[in-house]
């Protein structure tokens, strides 16, 4: 028999019973150290309904980021340069313009400052070509813009998949001496210089290259930084998640169309498909056309190449404009339908900064007077 204690317990049975107790008091303890813990983390982080001071710094910094957004926007504005010489970047001889109108709709102070902010904030001096159903609406925008700006009258059998497919023909209504275009859409602002928009392209087209030629032969090296590639692209464009300040939207297409760079000699086939594709009406966009264009004629289309990300911003996106960069062109989307935009968009972009700030400040540079 196991010896017997003092209490009458046998030893063995004293022992465990002890063992057990100090084992439950050591449990309580590990659980209250991380209940502490637990209880000093959320401490960290205060909570709303606890912390009025806390609420108010966080509304306080929110209204400080939506004010110094457009002020550091305002306090940069870029002065007109002259003509890109070459080896300012990507040569190209002429901008695009599609502005096919309806027949109850002018053109607008907004619709001029569209066009002369490739001017006065752009710095292009060079040709700009208005593809349009009207010559006659085109007036205001050519006294703006200058000498160098000309109107083609294009042939619309209505406003929908028919406007569109003009995008894609270009070069069907321009000079034949124009080989290179820069296409931009009549929502889209010119808010910089296109001297860094075509330097930093011509460096991002020269990037894909060589990376697109690395492996591919052992007997002929990727070239040299330095070199200058061939022209190997057809279409540049933008990638469209990268339009969005976090770099990703739900619902995006994978190309956004607004801004193209267009080469006569390489892009001929591929903007015949996507012009017959757009005629067809099968999709809804001109992008989700261009997506399908790819993805079906692909020895066509494989020169598409991406544009640099960092120049361009889809201003429905608040977060981007808060956060100011560098963009090259902002795109104000549903400028000339603006009554299927949300509240908040078309009252503080449309209506304010678009309308209020920007429109005065180019027109005021461009020398042009509404009345």
């Amino acid at each position: 028999m196991p010896p017997m204690a003092q209490d009458g317990w046998p030893e063995r049975r004293r022992g465990a019973a002890v063992y057990g107790v100090t084992r439950e008091a050591e449990r309580g303890e590990a659980v209250a150290e991380l209940l502490e813990k637990s209880r000093r983390s959320r401490s960290a982080w205060p909570s709303f309904r606890s912390r009025p001071r806390f609420c108010r710094a966080v509304l306080l910094l929110s209204l400080v980021g939506a004010l110094l957004g457009p002020l550091a926007i305002l306090l940069d504005e870029s002065l007109p340069e002259s003509m890109l010489a070459p080896g300012d970047g990507v040569p190209i001889t002429a901008l695009v313009y599609l502005l096919v109108l309806e027949p109850d709709v002018q053109v607008g102070p907004s619709l001029v400052a569209v066009v002369s902010s490739a001017r006065v904030w752009g710095g292009w001096d060079g040709d700009i070509y208005l593809l349009t159903n009207s010559i006659e609406k085109m007036a205001p925008i050519v006294e703006a813009t200058g000498p160098n700006t000309f109107p083609v009258l294009v042939p619309v059998d209505g406003f929908s998949h028919a406007a569109k497919a003009l995008k894609a023909q270009p070069f069907e209504y321009l000079p034949g001496r124009h080989k290179r275009v820069l296409y931009i859409d009549s929502d889209i602002v010119v808010h910089k210089p296109l001297r860094r928009f075509l330097t930093d392209t011509e460096k991002t087209l020269a990037a894909q290259y060589r990376a697109s030629q690395r492996g591919k032969t052992r007997f002929r090296p990727s070239p040299l930084p330095s070199e200058q590639p061939p022209e190997w692209w057809s279409v540049g464009l933008f990638l469209d998640c990268k339009t969005h300040a976090a770099g990703w939207c739900d619902g995006c297409n994978k190309w956004h169309t607004g801004v193209m760079l267009l080469s006569k000699r390489n892009s001929e086939q591929c903007l015949r498909h996507w012009t017959h594709e757009l005629r067809e009406g099968v999709f809804a966009t001109d992008q989700e056309t261009m997506d399908h264009v790819e993805a079906a004629y692909p020895a066509d289309c494989q020169g598409m190449a991406k544009l640099p990300s960092a120049h361009i911003l889809f201003m429905k996106d608040i977060l981007g404009f808060l956060l100011p960069r560098r963009n090259t062109f902002l795109h104000f989307t549903g400028l000339l339908r603006r009554d299927g935009q949300s509240y908040l968009y078309r009252r503080y972009m449309l209506e304010w900064y678009l309308d209020q700030v920007l429109v005065p400040r180019i027109l005021h540079l461009a020398n042009w007077d509404e009345g």
